[in-house]
């Protein structure tokens, strides 16, 4: 037994250099951990407001902002806006220019409507009176309406002949039947 403790493995033969373990800082993967002053609440202090008389009529909490850094981001914003110009009023301009536009306007005569269509109305009107000229001229007595007579009696009178030749020939089958 004395020399197999020789051939036992030592721990020597396990490790490898240190340069090629991990170390603790590669471990690490939060750079940003939570702090303590995040838990800590922050007292609010009020502040009283008083009339010439000595009465409270408001108080005021000042407030501390819970995200410092929110408001952080809003005040670098504020100060990369670019300064806004001066809003300049333009209504002397304007009013100047409507007078000029005004000028213009009145300075322009007024011309008439240009009327292609004028050649083919005065055709239009001749072929009209042309159309005129053609319509015979009746005498008056034409257009006067007159009574009409009653002519009912023909009607009649026809009627009572029809009946007249029904009976003629209902008589000429009677005699041809009997002969």
């Amino acid at each position: 037994m004395s020399d197999d403790y020789k051939n036992l493995p030592s721990i020597d033969d396990f490790t490898e250099s240190l340069e090629e373990l991990p170390s603790v800082g590669d471990l690490v993967e939060e750079k940003d951990l939570p702090s303590v002053e995040g838990y800590i609440e922050v007292e609010e202090e009020i502040q009283t407001i008083e009339d010439a008389n000595g009465e409270v009529f408001a108080e005021v909490k000042d407030i501390v902002p819970p995200w410092p850094e929110l408001l952080r981001l809003v005040n670098d914003l504020k100060e990369s806006i670019p300064e806004i110009p001066e809003i300049k009023s333009y209504d002397d301009e304007l009013q100047e220019l409507l007078k000029h536009i005004e000028q213009v306007k009145e300075s322009i005569p007024e011309v008439p409507e240009v009327r292609y269509y004028e050649d083919d109305i005065e055709s239009l009107k001749e072929n009209i009176e042309g159309v005129r000229a053609d319509i015979p001229k009746f005498p008056k007595w034409v257009n006067e309406v007159n009574q009409v007579p009653d002519f009912s009696w023909i009607g009649k009178t026809f009627g009572v002949i029809d009946d007249d030749f029904e009976k003629v020939n209902d008589n000429l089958h009677t005699l041809k039947d009997t002969f």
